[in-house]
């Protein structure tokens, strides 16, 4: 958000506070008064125009067209008995209700004449919040240091003469000067003062409105720690008192501030918030701002699928926000023919009444008659031609953003496609390291392998290598899914065939020793810590084996996957626990483990990832829940007895029988061995 942006923003944050934080109650003086009014309506004088002047500030956060006909109404009384401090007051709530409608000019010119009448009849409290208006003026065109100027004068009548409350809100407008300026030490200065006045006065969302200030300077002193501490304490009294349009800018404004820490995750959560209370309102320009950031936000995770969809509300709310204004434009043309239209029928009624009362000669009045219609149908025609001439340029202006904002789509339609045919590629270089199922097959006849990936890429991978009378195969899952996994897989993939090809390591322990050396050498060529890594289940199996032939001796290893051996004819599952470390970076780093397991024929071997047990699904009784790992004991308990191919079906089977319409959320590998 811009300087700018930020201080009219909180403005009217702050007029939002002010007039609608206790709308129960003015709605009850509003009734009230309206009663009184009635009372004193024939009278017309000061007890009436002050009345006048207090419902129009009532109305001023109820019904704003009715705050400026009783704001106009008192100017007329007051000027009628010349009763000034009326006159001043009828004034301001004229100015307040064209600021309301973004008309800073006119708005201006009203509060001026209202403070020069404070002046002669010395209203200093009045004066201050004069200054303050004006100030408010400035700060809607951009002038920014002629606002400060003015927010100061307030600012000091308001100390002179300790009208706290003027102070307060009067040293918010000086705050918010200082940050448009981006002196944020002297901003913080008064956003501090303002606080204090409002924790004194107990004013529980105006003491979080000055906080929201003080984070946004904070943030712009880049003190971010200190920044979110306010902006969370501003949250919560928020929460607590249930303000909607209060929290719904705050969230917004520790988002912005997350995404220039580059927390992206907690900038998405806080966005996401803020779009659920600005669509109740339906906040356009705060819906096209936010999904724009969430773009961008997930653009930089690489997300770039959400950062699609999310460039594509903004492009929509920008749009709406466009045809909205384009209307509003053509009602007040048309409303102007109209109201320009009856001026004339006016005219010509008062032309006609003056022409027979006259009794001018029949000639005369003939000729004067012509003259007028001719003029009338002129200028009707001039407006016509000029309302069609205005539509034909907004039509084309919409045709001009329409075609931009078309071109815009297919850029961002041809950067997906690039993306997509970069993963697609990565796909082809991940199938070169992943061994056709004919080579296990070939090493390992009654086996199987379940290999559903998340994505086009995954980050679970099977391997297997046959080297000097040496069969070695695992199942690895590596930090992430998708494009991120599958870089990862392909590092920790190379550093196992260099363990056992360059190495020539046949020990399952050396292997995954020397593997987590070279994975970390190949990420710490940075500064960056990278803590990517990989999990792994890895088995050893000598191919000359001297034993008989119903039993033969594997080495295991496994770093934070466990192995499940079946025995034949039994009907439970020993697990061997793995190391609990990865291979990567972690705060432990011992070397790992060798297990020697002695395997008969018709024994079963399952090498797993976590992909299976954490998905997500199931049944009316459990959905939502986990797959967990004890359900997937009892599946390969109840297959144990069945060819490997029936197995790995009935497991495919069993799997998307509990997805349903759950989104997948992991990749998954299980490989089955049999003896």
């Amino acid at each position: 958000m811009t300087k700018r942006a930020f201080g009219i923003c909180f403005y009217y944050l702050l007029v939002f506070f002010l007039g609608v934080g206790n709308l129960v109650a003015q709605r009850a003086k509003l009734d009230s008064l309206l009663k009184v009014e009635k009372s004193y309506a024939s009278k017309g004088d000061s007890t009436h125009i002050t009345i006048l002047c207090k419902l129009c500030s009532l109305y001023e956060s109820v019904h704003l067209d009715s705050s400026q006909l009783l704001g106009q109404q008192a100017v007329e009384l007051s000027k009628a008995i010349d009763y000034k401090p009326g006159l001043a007051k009828g004034l301001s709530c004229i100015g307040y209700y064209y600021n309301a409608k973004g008309n800073y000019e006119q708005s201006l010119e009203y509060f001026i004449q209202s403070k020069k009448i404070l002046e002669s009849i010395k209203d200093y409290e009045a004066m201050s919040e004069a200054f303050n208006a004006i100030g408010n003026c400035y700060i809607g065109y951009g002038k920014t240091e002629k606002a400060l100027e003015a927010y100061l004068e307030g600012y000091e009548i308001a100390v002179k003469y300790a009208f706290k409350n003027k102070q307060s809100i009067v040293a918010i407008g000086v705050g918010n000067s200082y940050v448009e300026l981006g002196q944020y030490e002297k901003a913080l200065d008064y956003f501090f003062i303002a606080k204090s006045i409002f924790e004194e006065q107990k004013a529980g969302y105006l003491i979080s409105f000055s906080t929201l200030c003080i984070a946004n300077a904070l943030s712009g002193l880049d003190r971010y720690e200190e920044a979110f501490e306010y902006y969370h304490a501003a949250i919560k009294v928020l929460e607590e008192i249930n303000h909607p349009y209060g929290k719904a800018a705050a969230y917004q404004e520790v988002a912005t501030t997350y995404q220039k820490v580059k927390d992206f995750d907690q900038a998405i959560h806080y966005y996401k918030k803020a779009i659920l209370l600005f669509e109740e309102r339906k906040a356009f320009d705060n819906l096209k701002k936010i999904h724009l950031a969430l773009a961008r936000c997930y653009a930089e995770k690489k997300e770039y699928e959400k950062a699609y969809w999310h460039h594509l509300d903004y492009a929509a709310y920008n749009d709406s926000i466009l045809n909205e204004n384009v209307s509003r434009q053509l009602l007040e043309i048309e409303g102007k023919y109209e109201a320009e239209k009856k001026q004339q029928e006016i005219e010509l009624q008062q032309v006609m009444l003056s022409e027979k009362d006259a009794k001018l000669a029949e000639e005369s009045m003939r000729a004067n008659l012509l003259y007028v219609l001719i003029g009338v149908v002129l200028f009707i025609l001039f407006i016509f031609l000029n309302g069609y001439l205005n539509k034909r340029k907004n039509n084309l202006r919409l045709s001009q953003i329409n075609q931009q904002l078309e071109h815009k789509n297919k850029v961002i339609e041809e950067k997906s496609k690039e993306i997509l045919d970069s993963i697609n590629y990565a796909k082809t270089i991940q199938n070169a390291i992943i061994p056709p199922l004919e080579s296990i097959k070939h090493f390992l006849p009654e086996s199987f392998v379940l290999y559903l990936p998340k994505d086009i890429v995954a980050g679970d991978f099977y391997w297997i290598e046959q080297r000097n009378n040496w069969l070695f195969f695992a199942v690895a899952d590596c930090t992430g899914h998708g494009v991120p996994g599958a870089m990862v897989s392909v590092v920790c993939s190379n550093a196992l065939n260099r363990a056992v090809k360059e190495f020539a390591l046949t020990s399952t322990a050396d292997i995954l020793n020397k593997t987590r050396e070279m994975v970390l050498e190949s990420f710490n060529t940075t500064h960056d810590n990278i803590k990517d890594g990989m999990d792994i289940s890895l088995i050893a199996m000598p191919m000359n084996e001297s034993a008989t032939d119903t039993s033969r001796k594997v080495m295991w290893s496994g770093a934070n996957i466990p192995l499940w051996l079946v025995r034949k004819q039994t009907h439970s599952i020993e697990e061997i626990k793995a190391d609990k470390q990865p291979i990567g970076l972690s705060h432990t780093f011992n070397p790992f483990t060798q297990h020697e397991i002695t395997l008969y024929q018709g024994d079963l071997l399952y090498l797993f990832t976590d992909g299976f047990a954490d998905q997500f699904g199931g049944n009316e009784r459990s959905n939502g829940k986990k797959f967990m790992y004890k359900r997937l004991k009892e599946v390969l308990l109840s297959v144990q007895e069945l060819p490997v191919e029936v197995q790995k079906n009935t497991l495919l089977n069993r799997f998307n029988q509990w997805k349903g319409e759950f989104e997948q959320v992991d990749d998954v590998c299980i490989m089955g061995v049999k003896f």
